[in-house]
C-alpha cells in the first residue's frame, strides 16, 4: 500500500504535465486611429485563451497600456506570420517600445499621440492577467525578423533574419531564453537562394530543426533556386543539412484539384516520430486565389502516409500542432469572418471552437497563436 501511495504522490507532483490540458491562444488586435480620444480606441493587441472542450475564451494579456507594442512593424494591424511562439507553459513575442504620450487640441480636448521605437525585442509575456512582460532579448540583423520558433524544452528560441542591411543574407539566429545569450548564428544565404523559408520549426527530439523552402513560380525565378524547393532537416547549427525526398512527400493527386507550385510544407512532428506536412492544390476551374489545403501524415521509416480528412479545406490559414500531438488548432477565413477549428488526431472529431468578424479596413484583425498547457 505504501508502494502505491508513493508512486501516486509521484504522479501528481513530479510530473504534473501528465494532467494538464492544453488551451489554444489566439490575438486580437484593433488598428485604432493615430489620435485616440477615447480610452481603448487605440492601437492594440489583446491574446486570449480558450479551450477546445468549453469554448470560453479568457483575456490573458493586453498591451493596451503597456509600453511595448505587440507588433514588429509599426502601425501596421495585420497579426504577423510566426510573430509569437508558445513552449508548453510561457508565451514569447517580437515587439517593440511604445510611447502614449498626451497632447491637447485649440478646445483643451486631450488627445493621444503614439511614438514607437525602431527595435525589435523578444519578449516573455505572463498569460495569466497581470499584463506583466519580460525581455529575453534584443532581436540580431535588420528590423524584419520574422518566423520564430522554440525547441521542446522551451530553453532555446529562433528567428529568421537578414544579418545585414542589403538583406542579402538570410540567417538564423537561436537564443537562450533563461539568459537571452546567443547560442548559434547560421546564414543560410547559400541554401535559400532566390526561396523563402514558408515553415520553420524544431523536431519533437529537439536536436534538429525542420523547414520547407518556397519560390515564386518557376518562369520567374532562377532553375537553381526552383531545385531547391522542398523540406529540409538540419542540426541548429547548420551542419547535417539533409532535403528529404521527394517520393516522401509527393502526395497522390485529388479528383477535380491541380497542385500548387511549391509543393507541400512541413507543419510539425508527433511524438511517435511521424511528420506533419500541408499539401496546397487548387480546385480546377477555381477562379479565386485560395488555395485548399489538405494535411497528411508521413512515416518516414516505412515511407507511408495517410491523410487527415478536414471538414474545410478552402481558406485555411495556420495551422497549430499541440504539443502533445494530440490536436491540431488551424483557422479559416469564411463569410467575412475568421472561425477557429479544432482537430482531435485520436478521436477524428473537428469542432468550430470560436468565430470572430474580420470585416475589412474595420480595424480588427485575428490570429492564432499557439497551444500552451493550461
Amino acid at each position: 500500500m505504501k508502494k502505491v501511495l508513493v508512486f501516486l504522490f509521484f504522479l501528481l507532483h513530479i510530473t504534473p504535465s501528465l494532467w494538464a490540458k492544453e488551451k489554444l491562444l489566439y490575438a486580437i488586435r484593433y488598428q485604432g486611429p493615430a489620435r485616440a480620444p477615447i480610452k481603448g480606441n487605440q492601437i492594440s493587441t489583446q491574446i486570449f485563451s480558450i479551450s477546445p472542450d468549453s469554448n470560453k475564451s479568457k483575456l490573458v494579456f493586453s498591451d493596451e497600456n503597456c509600453s511595448i507594442a505587440l507588433s514588429v512593424v509599426p502601425n501596421v494591424s495585420i497579426i504577423g506570420k510566426e510573430e509569437f511562439v508558445t513552449g508548453r507553459r510561457k508565451l514569447y513575442c517580437f515587439a517593440i517600445g511604445r510611447n502614449i504620450e498626451i497632447g491637447y487640441d485649440s478646445s483643451g480636448r486631450p488627445l493621444h499621440y503614439y511614438r514607437f521605437g525602431m527595435k525589435s525585442l523578444i519578449y516573455e509575456l505572463f498569460i495569466d492577467g497581470t499584463n506583466r512582460f519580460k525581455k529575453v532579448c534584443e532581436v540580431m540583423g535588420t528590423q524584419c525578423p520574422s518566423m520564430m520558433c522554440i525547441d521542446p524544452t522551451g530553453r532555446r528560441i529562433g528567428y529568421l533574419n537578414y544579418s545585414e542591411k542589403a538583406r542579402t543574407k538570410s540567417t538564423l539566429f537561436i537564443h537562450s531564453t533563461l539568459s537571452g545569450k546567443l547560442l548559434n548564428k547560421v546564414d543560410l544565404s547559400e541554401i535559400l537562394l532566390d526561396c523563402f523559408v514558408s515553415s520553420i520549426g524544431w523536431l519533437a527530439d529537439g536536436n534538429r530543426l525542420f523547414f520547407t523552402l518556397d519560390t515564386g513560380d518557376v518562369h520567374v525565378t532562377s532553375e537553381e533556386s526552383y531545385e531547391k524547393v522542398g523540406a529540409y532537416l538540419m542540426k541548429e547549427d547548420g551542419t547535417d543539412l539533409v532535403k528529404l525526398p521527394q517520393s516522401l512527400i509527393l502526395f497522390p493527386e485529388k479528383k477535380g484539384f491541380s497542385d500548387q507550385p511549391g509543393g507541400a510544407q512541413f507543419i510539425g512532428q508527433l511524438s511517435d516520430g511521424t511528420y506533419i506536412f500541408r499539401d496546397f492544390k487548387f480546385r480546377k476551374g477555381y477562379r479565386g486565389t485560395a488555395a485548399s489545403s489538405f494535411i497528411h501524415i508521413v512515416n518516414p521509416i516505412t515511407n507511408s502516409r495517410r491523410e487527415i480528412p478536414l471538414k474545410i479545406s478552402e481558406g485555411l490559414g495556420q495551422f497549430k500542432v499541440s504539443h502533445d500531438g494530440t490536436k491540431i488548432g488551424f483557422d479559416v477565413y469564411e463569410d467575412d469572418s475568421i472561425h477557429i477549428w479544432v482537430k482531435d488526431l485520436k478521436t477524428g472529431k473537428e469542432n468550430r471552437i470560436f468565430s470572430f468578424p474580420v470585416r475589412r479596413f474595420k480595424g480588427y484583425y485575428l490570429g492564432l497563436i499557439g497551444w500552451i498547457e493550461d
